[in-house]
């Protein structure tokens, strides 16, 4: 660490290169950018598509209100589609019925480390001639009919804060399909900066190089690179471990475990449905486990505007908590 700090380069080097080339093997494509933060991976994720004022991103409201805030960051209103309560993720009926002439991108997210109706979210995107983009907010290192979550659709926003698995101190990262976006959101990220025409040979500003689209200063540090690969080192086992407490969990609950048969979860926590939801999660607290619903639909919160009340998100809500997980329980 304190070779970084004597370094001279603070931000994108070294560390933070190889933390990239380290996700793009987990995910199977050299399409990634790493980014500062979840937040700035969102903007930078609308910028380069061009959302903006007027446009609309359907999502699931059962979602971490760090995914879905962001989203309002370039003037786009959310439109909540419901999710199948059996789930918690998209219903593809219900992302059918809420696309109109202003929809400009469909966002599903992996609630919870839950992988629900990938494909046919992507299939109904590709159809309609709207991107799809991944929330991984929770679902790293999860597989869906054998390929990495992160990759499977048209772009994906990837978290890798404290809670998470990686972590790197908040950092982020972006995928995208096609080349043609992912240089142009390589661009965004850097102050509308084209790197390689930046400079001269000299290291001074090229004064000729124009700044001609919106960027944030979202680069990287060296720091979060550092531990990002630290923790890439060990992800594959402590995921493991995560599969292998869920496993227990299998044989030492009698509640019904959220499972998709096409996908295989990370398990950033352990999904469970319960009828009698308070009774179960004041059972586990009693044991000494934190069992918590972990979020609420969010089409409660005005700042989306009213939308009406999602049946599924509700039931699911009313039924859904998670038990712990974590690479670093013994269960």
């Amino acid at each position: 660490m304190a070779a970084i700090l004597h370094s001279g380069r603070l931000s994108y080097g070294t560390h933070s290169q190889a933390f990239e080339k380290s996700l793009a093997k987990t995910i199977g494509s050299e399409n990634i950018l790493a980014v500062s933060g979840f937040n700035s991976a969102v903007t930078i994720a609308l910028l380069t598509l061009g959302i903006g004022e007027g446009d609309e991103i359907i999502a699931s409201p059962m979602s971490c209100l760090a995914s879905t805030q962001p989203l309002l960051s370039t003037g786009a209103k959310v439109v909540w589609a419901d999710v199948d309560p059996s789930l918690g993720t998209l219903c593809p009926d219900s992302v059918k019925a809420r696309i109109s002439p202003r929809t400009k991108l469909i966002l599903q997210n992996h609630f919870c480390s839950i992988i629900g109706h990938a494909d046919e979210i992507t299939a109904i995107g590709r159809t309609k001639g709207i991107p799809v983009a991944e929330d991984v907010l929770e679902g790293f290192m999860g597989e869906y009919n054998g390929r990495p979550v992160g990759s499977l659709c048209d772009l994906s926003i990837i978290s890798f804060s404290y809670v998470r698995l990686p972590q790197a101190l908040e950092a982020a990262a972006l995928y995208f399909a096609d080349n043609a976006l992912l240089e142009k959101a390589r661009m965004h990220r850097d102050l509308g900066i084209n790197r390689e025409a930046f400079r001269l040979p000299d290291g001074e500003i090229n004064p000729i190089c124009d700044i001609s689209i919106n960027g944030l200063n979202a680069a990287i540090n060296e720091i979060q690179g550092y531990i990002g690969c630290q923790s890439m080192a060990d992800i594959t086992k402590l995921t493991a471990k995560q599969r292998s407490n869920a496993a227990a969990w299998d044989v030492g609950t009698r509640l019904k475990p959220i499972t998709n048969s096409k996908a295989n979860f990370c398990y950033w926590v352990y999904p469970v449905l319960a009828e009698d939801k308070k009774a179960a999660m004041d059972y586990f607290k009693k044991q000494g486990y934190q069992a918590s619903g972990v979020h609420i639909s969010n089409h409660r919160y005005t700042v989306f505007g009213k939308q009406g009340e999602p049946q599924g998100a509700l039931e699911f809500e009313s039924k859904f908590f998670a038990l712990p997980c974590g690479w670093w329980e013994d269960i």
